[in-house]
């Protein structure tokens, strides 16, 4: 008799083991990990770098910080920066990039904040507007030029000046 109990035993584990299996194919227990992306809800997150990828594994952007402050870049699909927003002893700015030049930067430094804006197809300043030790100054270049043509400001005895350049460098 023993025999035939041993064997409904196993019958039955064996059936019961084939029973758990498919009910377990339809009934997932919940946990998942990392097999699809899933939103979550966090209260804070510390960390020193962030990374984004896209589906592809690409980098699409990237927040991270630094000994002086931090940056947090956006990069585009062909793989270039786009936008950045950085912080440094000086304070921080804010740049938009096109072919990779950073073509406007708003920010600040050492004597208030400054706005630069690139030339196309170049990533050299063609104007600025900045805040100076003796109050602010408006400047722009020339197409092709890497001299000033034109300026405007505040001198270090608080007059306001004009000066032009010609297309040779000399001042008028």
């Amino acid at each position: 008799m023993k025999r035939k109990e041993v064997l409904i035993a196993v019958i039955g584990g064996c059936f019961g083991a084939l029973l758990t299996m498919i009910v377990g194919l339809f009934s997932p227990v919940g946990v998942v990990a990392q097999s699809q992306p899933t939103d979550a809800t966090f209260g804070t997150i510390t960390c020193q770098k962030i990374t984004v990828v896209d589906e592809s594994g690409n980098l699409m952007g990237s927040i991270f910080s630094a000994e002086d402050g931090g940056f947090i870049g956006v990069v585009g699909k062909d793989g270039l920066l786009k936008a950045a927003m950085a912080t440094d002893e000086h304070g921080g700015r804010v740049e938009v990039y096109k072919d990779g030049n950073p073509k406007a930067v708003i920010g600040t430094d050492e004597h208030g904040g400054h706005v630069e804006v690139a030339g196309k197809g170049s990533n050299t300043v063609r104007a600025a507007m900045r805040s100076n030790e003796y109050g602010g100054s408006v400047a722009v270049w020339g197409k092709g030029s890497d001299t000033t043509r034109a300026a405007m400001g505040v001198t270090e005895y608080g007059d306001g000046a004009v000066s032009t350049w010609d297309k040779n460098g000399y001042r008028q």
